[in-house]
């Protein structure tokens, strides 16, 4: 972790962890103002991409308490959001990130918003949704080498079952662990967001092979349907990892699950070459297509005498 910041004491006051976030990311509100943009949406009727999905995710959001009027405030966020960031546009599970920060903000709508914005703009996670979301392909083949490297008993079992990364960890990436959100796990994703804010984004790679790690024992012996079931849906919900009494324990396995940046860049080094190699094969492939495709129509014109 960052060794010029401090992890606040005081879990409670989500204010302090607000500020550091904004602080440390260097966000300044005023680049974006909140309320004129939906001015405009309101007066202007933007034709904005993902509107259907954004609509959907509004619908399928629950609130405990005002539920339609954090609803209204969730599909705001969202839409401001598209609008500011087309590039990154909406996609699924984003919802999940809105209804965490309106919880720990007590529905403050913009300040909810720029937190979102500060993510996306001043870290690795706007990058996810680039270029045919290249970066998480990478992180993908990351991800599975280090479960092979920290927990090869785990990737022998995952492999026998042909569950790919890439089959669970799209919603811890994308909501940040927010997916299947409680009250319950305000805490404990205060400090996942601690992490994620002063060590970047291979904090959230860290907390899925701690997550892996603590729940091992359970994914032994599970077929294909229920690994993935248990890790995308009953993982946080039905177990005790994301407790709100868990936060400080959290923490502790936190640093304890330590990756050196070394092999991390080593290991994305490893992925760019292995991705030079494939397209090395596709080019071959499609050559040797094309030079079978001539010497068939050859063939056919020799027949054709």
């Amino acid at each position: 972790m960052n060794s010029k910041f401090v992890l606040p004491t005081n879990i409670s006051d989500t204010n302090i962890h607000i500020n550091m976030w904004l602080f440390y990311l260097k966000y300044d509100k005023k680049t974006i103002n909140y309320q004129e943009k939906i001015k405009y949406i309101k007066e202007k009727n933007p034709v904005l991409n993902f509107i259907e999905t954004i609509n959907l995710d509004v619908i399928r959001t629950f609130f405990v308490n005002d539920q339609e009027e954090n609803r209204n405030k969730l599909k705001n966020i969202l839409m401001v959001l598209t609008l500011c960031y087309p590039n990154v546009g909406y996609c699924q599970g984003m919802s999940c990130i809105v209804q965490f920060l309106l919880d720990i903000t007590k529905g403050n709508e913009e300040n909810s918003f720029h937190i979102f914005s500060a993510i996306i703009s001043k870290t690795q996670y706007g990058k996810l949704f680039f270029d045919n979301f290249e970066y998480m392909k990478k992180y993908f083949y990351v991800f599975e080498r280090l479960i092979n490297i920290y927990l090869p008993e785990l990737d022998i079992v995952l492999r026998k079952h042909n569950v790919s990364p890439s089959f669970y960890i799209t919603p811890w990436f994308i909501t940040l662990f927010t997916h299947n959100y409680s009250s319950n796990h305000t805490k404990v994703l205060i400090r996942i967001f601690d992490t994620f804010v002063l060590d970047g984004f291979i904090s959230i790679i860290r907390i899925g092979l701690l997550l892996l790690k603590y729940y091992q024992n359970y994914i032994f012996d599970m077929k294909f349907e229920e690994i993935l079931q248990f890790l995308i849906n009953e993982m946080n919900k039905k177990y005790d990892f994301f407790n709100n009494s868990n936060y400080n324990k959290f923490i502790e396995l936190y640093h304890e699950m330590k990756i050196p940046k070394g092999l991390v860049s080593n290991i994305e080094n490893e992925y760019e070459l292995y991705k030079k190699v494939e397209q090395i094969k596709q080019n071959y492939i499609e050559a040797n297509v094309g030079d079978n495709s001539i010497n068939d129509e050859e063939n056919n014109n020799e027949n054709d005498f």
